[in-house]
């Protein structure tokens, strides 16, 4: 997928998730999740950050359509998970505008 930057990057899931726990059912809690590959995974936070903002544009009008207020993408390195990813977390405001968590996450223990 070719970002508005000229930036390419490998969309590798995109899946409408439900807010559950414990077998609670929270709808507030649904939103769209989007796996990518990074273009440039050895830029610094700045950049993977932008990245992850045109990234989000993919999904931001489905998640409005919908009503959604909470959306995540998920960065990896490389078509392998196994390396550390990221997690961007983005929940929309009363007034409309998106606001952005980055939550590192380490990919699983190999066995």
């Amino acid at each position: 997928m070719t970002l508005p930057s000229g930036r390419a990057v490998k969309v590798t899931s995109v899946m409408l998730v439900w807010g559950l726990e414990h077998d609670e059912r929270l709808p507030e809690q649904d939103a769209f999740s989007l796996d990518f590959v990074s273009s440039a995974p050895e830029a610094d936070d700045t950049a993977r950050q932008r990245e992850a903002l045109e990234v989000f544009e993919l999904i931001r009008p489905a998640s409005e359509l919908w009503g959604f207020r909470r959306a995540q993408l998920f960065g990896f390195p490389t078509l392998q998970r196994e390396r550390a990813r990221e997690c961007f977390i983005f929940v929309r405001e009363a007034d409309g505008t998106w606001r952005v968590e980055r939550q590192p996450l380490r990919a699983p223990a190999a066995n």
